[in-house]
């Protein structure tokens, strides 16, 4: 076996980042092209997000673990897939959408209307709620800001970032 060499000047020390607000720029995460994989029973698609921190003494750093995302698809059941992340990473990154009920074409956000039992996602030009069509892999280069938190990694007692909240960067 060869014998390798590794220079220790670069080598970091994998934490997860303090709770607190920070400016990132979205990275495809995934193996395709549009940032999509598959979800573990292979019945929904979801955007993986490498998270990319720009300002601070943790700038270039990416967060741990990547940010994932439904986008569509069924649950195994054959109900859909929950697609509130989904629409906190349209509404934040500002891409461009369009309703499939009145064809409004946005790109500044939807509604959110609070009802009982959840969160309604609502096209600010029909007022109703909808399929809305949009291009994933216009969200890789979109600037945004994240409130991380920490939680303890799946079966593991190291502590890892989670995302908390997005938000334009304005």
């Amino acid at each position: 076996m060869p014998m390798l060499e590794a220079d220790s000047s670069n080598a970091t020390v994998f934490a997860a980042f303090p709770r607190d607000w920070y400016s990132v720029r979205l990275e495809n995460g995934a193996t395709d092209p549009y940032g999509l994989d598959k979800t573990k029973k292979g019945t929904g698609l979801m955007a993986v997000c490498n998270l990319v921190i720009e300002t601070g003494e943790l700038a270039d750093r990416r967060v741990f673990p990547p940010y994932r995302v439904l986008v569509g698809g069924n649950k195994e059941d054959g109900r859909p897939h929950d697609m509130g992340r989904c629409y906190q990473l349209i509404n934040a990154t500002r891409i461009e959408w369009t309703c499939s009920k009145c064809s409004f074409v946005g790109g500044n956000g939807m509604d959110i209307k609070e009802d009982t039992k959840r969160f309604k996602w609502l096209c600010p030009n029909c007022d109703q709620e909808s399929t809305f069509k949009f291009n994933s892999d216009h969200f890789w280069g979109k600037r945004i800001k994240v409130l991380l938190g920490q939680e303890k990694g799946l079966n593991s007692d190291a502590m890892v970032n989670s995302v908390e909240r997005l938000a334009p960067l304005s």
